[in-house]
């Protein structure tokens, strides 16, 4: 009844018993509920931060990786001619040669791609533990377009005030 917007008064009346009652129990269903939903809410929250920790971890092993010396091996197989005369319509195979081998190596620099990840776990858990910057947000009038006017002081408010009901007094 209570979660439909009954007050404690009417819930009283309803069910044969005083308000003093009713707000008793009330008490103990809101203890529960929050020592629930804390609960949960913690165990959701450290799971999160979990997960943010492992893909922050993975990004530093990929970044740490990306940063290695990268060789790259090609394989260049010789093929030697024939010495004798070439028998139209005799097909011949042809003598393998050396295998040649080329060798690079790049130089490392990193994929900034990982460290824009790892940035990205960080701003998350700053948002999860709620330590980051607050925004500052513009007020505006109800429509969002135009900034808020200017605050006024009381004064100013009881002379509006005062205004107004001298115009309404105007239009009767």
């Amino acid at each position: 009844m209570y979660l439909q917007g009954y007050s404690q008064w009417a819930i009283a009346k309803e069910l044969g018993l005083s308000q003093n009652v009713i707000w008793r129990d009330l008490q103990e269903i809101r203890k529960c509920w929050k020592e629930k939903y804390t609960s949960t809410y913690e165990q959701l929250r450290e799971e999160q931060l979990a997960k943010t920790a492992l893909v922050e971890y993975e990004a530093w092993e990929a970044w740490h990786k990306s940063k290695t010396i990268k060789k790259k091996t090609v394989r260049k197989l010789q093929v030697l001619q024939p010495q004798e005369e070439v028998v139209p319509g005799v097909v011949t195979q042809p003598e393998l040669g050396q295998t040649e081998e080329i060798i690079t190596e790049e130089e490392p620099v990193g994929d900034p791609r990982f460290l824009e990840m790892v940035n990205r776990c960080i701003e998350r858990r700053c948002r999860i533990l709620g330590i980051e910057a607050p925004l500052k947000i513009s007020p505006t009038d109800p429509t969002g377009r135009y900034p808020h006017g200017p605050v006024l002081r009381d004064i100013d408010r009881i002379r509006a005030l005062e205004s107004f009901i001298e115009y309404r007094k105007g239009k009767k």
